[in-house]
């Protein structure tokens, strides 16, 4: 028993780091998801130093890893045409017994959100703005039929997988939504059949838990976690374990490093110091879903001191592959004259002309580790093969970013759709055109002072120049995207150092959902 009273299950995570890995098939991938290499993965996860790993079961596309009977039945579906034959969990759990490593699993708190015929079979209700098939992330709300059939299919998994599984993080468990006391409750019983000294987390969104007196461990999601410790050791004021969920690639589920491991180094430190928890979030490299080595490397290299122990982040090596990104090919992120010079086996020089601010930029690394970024952090990235060796470059030229756009504020578009928005203003010397870099993943508009739309679309994690005509003074920018497309809270607009342009809300400026 903890301190407060609470059943301790999580007790076993205070002061260790952890990885999370997301899988989410959907229609289009489904059957590729056979080629996962769960024994490369659970290998990599073993020799990180990693003290848990969390796979993804699935999230709202109906389509999971794991075979599960009561999904398919009520869903109305054949057998295994939305649930994985293979058994990648339990091949997962297998490989890593014996390592020292838990395994955890997370899951829905709501299924099949965009799969309007699975939903309304599991009793899922409506929701204003819901189009379509369930789809644009508009949430259907829960009901005490849908939860109750839903905790079919989480105790169906629990007990397959019994005492393989140490902890569940169930995610979009918002009380907007319907989420309450009697759903955790049956969730929790539902997760803790297969083994009742499991731990059980509820996240209702960024910084926020869901029922906190049913959770053994804090969820923590937290997309700025250097400013977040624990401040009374490892239990929180509820009791519950100090937990902090995170990505350590720049965002979920993406191999772009985000942080140097300075930074990483020091926060984790101190937050694991005080008893706390951290579970880091690392893309994986299709089709094999295996770890990105960079980040993985990356991960081995940050760990505390007691964790890491005598490891030794051995530098990422890979066979030189055709889908590795060619220099020449990307639009902004290196520009051009690259040069690589191998120094001693295992350094490589890289000098380049930066095509953002026109500088000529020369790095040094170990071959496998990526380049510490400047101060901007949605920082372009591309790999190149050498002798088999991966080598990650990001510039460092001191472009800035302006606005960063999350799922946020909506307005209604004309064709009924909702649209995800972002404003700020610019300040221009003279009246002339003038350049900025812009990203996003997704189909877009901009308007500038309130003038005609331009569409903006792709390339996904890449820059690309706007040459803008502007007016003398205060000019206007709106960008606009689809609410709820999944990658709209990663677009934003750069300035390169030497712009004449100054902004003029205050440099940095989020639309957040209210």
């Amino acid at each position: 028993m903890s301190e407060s009273g609470k059943s301790d299950r999580a007790a076993w995570m205070a002061g260790k780091v952890g990885i999370i890995a997301h899988v989410l098939p959907d229609a289009d991938d489904f059957g590729r998801i056979d080629l996962l290499d769960a024994a490369g993965l659970a290998r990599q996860v073993a020799e990180s130093g990693a003290a848990w790993f969390i796979l993804t079961l699935g999230q709202n596309t109906g389509y999971y890893i794991a075979p599960n009977a009561a999904y398919e039945r009520i869903a109305g579906y054949a057998p295994f045409s939305r649930c994985e034959r293979r058994d990648i969990p339990a091949e997962v759990a297998g490989a890593l017994r014996g390592t020292g490593v838990r395994f955890g699993l997370y899951i829905p708190a709501a299924p099949a959100n965009r799969d309007r015929a699975a939903g309304d079979r599991f009793g899922l209700g409506e929701r204003e703005g819901t189009v379509g098939n369930g789809a644009g992330g508009m949430d259907r709300f829960l009901t005490r039929e849908s939860t109750s059939k839903w905790a079919k299919v989480v105790a169906e998994w629990s007990s397959r997988y019994g005492l393989d599984v140490s902890l569940w993080w169930f995610d979009g468990c918002y009380p907007r939504i319907g989420f309450d006391n009697e759903a955790a409750r049956l969730y929790k019983a539902a997760a803790l059949s297969g083994n009742p000294d499991a731990a059980v987390a509820f996240n209702a969104g960024v910084r926020k838990d869901g029922p906190e007196e049913l959770s053994d461990y804090c969820a923590g999601e937290a997309n700025e976690p250097l400013d977040v410790l624990p401040e009374a050791g490892r239990l929180d004021v509820r009791g519950r374990q100090w937990h902090v969920l995170t990505y350590l690639g720049h965002p979920w589920m993406t191999t772009r490093q985000r942080f140097p491991d300075g930074k990483w180094r020091r926060w984790l430190a101190e937050a694991t110091s005080r008893g706390g928890a951290v579970t880091l979030d690392i893309g994986t490299v299709r089709p094999t879903f295996r770890l990105d080595p960079l980040l993985a490397a990356q991960f081995t290299r940050v760990l505390p001191d007691a964790q890491r122990g005598g490891r030794k982040p051995a530098h990422a090596r890979v066979a030189a592959r055709d889908d590795l990104t060619p220099l020449s090919s990307l639009p902004i992120a290196i520009g051009s004259s690259t040069a690589l010079e191998e120094l001693d086996g295992e350094l490589l020089r890289i000098s380049y002309t930066c095509s953002v601010c026109g500088g000529r930029h020369q790095r040094t690394v170990a071959a496998g580790e990526a380049v510490e970024p400047g101060c901007f952090r949605m920082v372009p990235v591309s790999r190149v093969a050498v002798d088999g060796r991966v080598v990650s470059i990001q510039s460092g030229c001191g472009v800035f970013d302006l606005a960063t756009l999350y799922p946020g504020e909506t307005v209604k578009g004309r064709d009924g759709t909702r649209w995800a928005t972002v404003s700020f203003d610019l300040e221009a010397p003279a009246v002339g055109t003038y350049r900025l870099f812009r990203h996003n993943d997704f189909y877009g508009l901009l308007s500038v002072n309130s003038g005609d739309l331009l569409e903006v679309d792709g390339p996904f994690s890449g820059w690309v120049a706007m040459e803008i005509p502007l007016r003398k003074g205060r000019n206007t920018f709106e960008y606009r995207t689809r609410s709820g497309s999944g990658g709209a809270w990663t677009w934003g607009m750069a300035l390169p150092p030497t712009s004449p342009l100054r902004v003029a809300k205050g440099r940095r400026h989020h639309a957040r959902l209210a």
